[in-house]
């Protein structure tokens, strides 16, 4: 999120919120997610990546409709940098595949954002 180097972000399937995936294992998070005050989420980390695009590709494994929330909870920081409209979840229901769909939006997104 730190480095302006990285101009557009794809996510696919990781598990967004930090209860969807193995987020507490070792060599994540560790234990401390699950600490009483820990208090953050991954729509914090979407939010310091505004203005820049940032797309998230769900396929109701790891990813969702529920991953919709991370999303909308980072919009405000786009709409305040006016970028409202670079902040979008696809889901295309079809698991950890990275089916026609998805592909078409990831390239589109990136065509759009990175050809001069």
């Amino acid at each position: 999120a730190f480095d302006e180097r990285f101009k557009v972000a794809v996510f696919s399937e990781g598990g967004i919120g930090l209860t969807f995936s193995n987020w507490d294992a070792p060599w994540y998070l560790g234990s401390r997610i699950k600490q009483p005050g820990f208090g953050h989420e991954h729509h914090e980390l979407i939010a310091l990546i505004a203005p820049r695009p940032f797309l998230l590709l769900a396929g109701n494994s790891a990813d969702s409709d529920k991953s919709a929330a991370f999303v909308e909870a980072a919009r405000p920081v786009y709409e305040l940098l006016g970028a409202k409209d670079r902040v979008r979840l696809l889901n295309h229901r079809q698991g950890h595949r990275y089916p026609a769909d998805a592909q078409a939006a990831a390239e589109e997104l990136l065509d759009r954002h990175l050809k001069p």
